[in-house]
């Protein structure tokens, strides 16, 4: 009987640490800083007999930035109806601290919800959240009754919504399309900082904050990146040490993007190949251009460049040539 009891209290104990659940409290809002989209910083107060969506994302993956922009729709679409959408921004690197970064991406995607930076991941770990994005949907008592942690279909996320908007008296009008959700976009990301063990094919191995020089070998394999030229490997990215460098991997992927910037005051060229070849016009993604015979794309500030946009998924070699030092690769993710 005593070893059965202590088994329950384990099992308890270990629910207790999963992701908040249903019908919890919303926590408050701690030290929230850089308030956007408000007169003045919010509180658990302004969400009382209001549903809401809380949403955690930042800009270092697709997935966050298209979580936001839904976010806003939501807002959009249920503004007359006690409703309110609210999003932390939770930065993953250095870079998206910087002081304006947030109102700069507002702006850009036209966002007028609430926004918020979470900088010291206060707000994060009192969520427990457990991945970029996550929606938090909240009833008009302040419970939490829905929670998803990362990318998933976001209609039963708007069902939860109306049946709470309903549940408080204020029923929204019926949508007009009855289209079934679309399903969510599926991501894979590679992540080059020593610290995430990253999938890397060249032979030598790593050598963390120490310049080395690589060769880029005559067969590349599925799931690995490859070097060309002198690199660095730092903790969460990999800096270009010299020039020309380059970076090559395999996957499988309709869209490529890669997390990127330079420290040099002025852009830099990055000529890309698929498969061996210059990217068709019809492949190129919205940051890459034609340039006589090449494809390239220009790095400078630290953000997301869209690089491959087909219309299909398939598993695609990329390589691309940097012609001058100080490139940072921080990530390259690939949509299914």
């Amino acid at each position: 009987m005593r070893k059965h009891y202590f088994f329950a209290l384990f099992a308890a104990a270990l629910l207790s640490l999963a992701a908040l659940s249903t019908k919890e409290l919303m926590p408050e809002f701690l030290e929230l800083s850089d308030w956007f989209n408000v007169a003045s910083p919010l509180s658990r107060k302004d969400f009382q007999g209001k549903v809401a969506v809380i949403g955690f994302w930042n800009d270092s993956r697709p997935e966050g930035l298209r979580a936001v922009t839904q976010l806003q729709q939501w807002a959009l679409d249920y503004e007359t109806g006690g409703f309110e959408a609210l999003g932390i921004f939770c930065p993953e690197f250095d870079f998206q601290k910087e002081p304006d970064r947030l109102e700069r991406l507002s702006e850009k995607l036209g966002l007028n919800i609430p926004l918020a930076v979470d900088a010291e991941a206060r707000m994060w770990k009192s969520y427990n959240v457990q991945s970029n994005p996550s929606f938090y949907v909240i009833d008009a008592h302040g419970r939490i009754r829905h929670s998803v942690q990362g990318l998933s279909a976001f209609g039963e996320t708007e069902k939860t919504i109306r049946d709470l908007l309903t549940e408080s008296g204020r029923a929204p009008a019926p949508k007009q399309d009855s289209e079934p959700p679309k399903p969510a976009k599926l991501f894979s990301s590679v992540d080059f900082g020593y610290k995430h063990a990253p999938p890397f094919g060249n032979e030598g191995g790593i050598r963390a904050g120490t310049p080395q020089t690589f060769k880029k070998p005559e067969s590349i394999g599925a799931g690995f990146f490859y070097l060309d030229g002198k690199w660095r490997f730092e903790e969460d990215k990999i800096h270009a040490a010299s020039s020309p460098t380059g970076l090559v991997l395999k996957l499988r992927a309709k869209k490529i993007y890669i997390l990127a910037g330079s420290v040099r005051d002025k852009p830099s060229g990055a000529k890309i190949t698929l498969d061996g070849n210059p990217v068709p016009a019809p492949l190129r993604g919205a940051d890459a251009a034609g340039q006589g015979d090449a494809s390239m794309f220009f790095v400078k500030d630290y953000r997301f460049y869209e690089i491959l946009n087909a219309k299909n998924s398939a598993e695609r070699t990329v390589e691309i040539r940097f012609e001058e030092p100080g490139i940072e690769i921080y990530r390259v993710s690939g949509e299914t």
